[in-house]
């Protein structure tokens, strides 16, 4: 936690329960699939190509909140 600054400690902290609770986060593996339709949400959306994998992940998995 060194690279952060002092007073963004507590935030970083609260960020990382966050992301390691199952109830809140799954982690998902792509596929062939998804890269696929990225490239749709890509061009669709005017999206940067990592923005378009996370919206198209979520879009395969039926996220509810992303």
């Amino acid at each position: 936690m060194t690279a952060f600054k002092k007073e963004k400690i507590n935030i970083i902290i609260e960020y990382k329960k966050i992301q390691n609770d199952p109830e809140l986060v799954t982690l998902v593996s792509t596929t062939q699939d998804i890269y696929i339709h990225s490239t749709s949400n890509r061009a669709n959306f005017n999206l940067k190509l990592p923005d378009a994998i996370h919206v198209a992940t979520a879009q395969f998995v039926n996220c509810d909140i992303f």
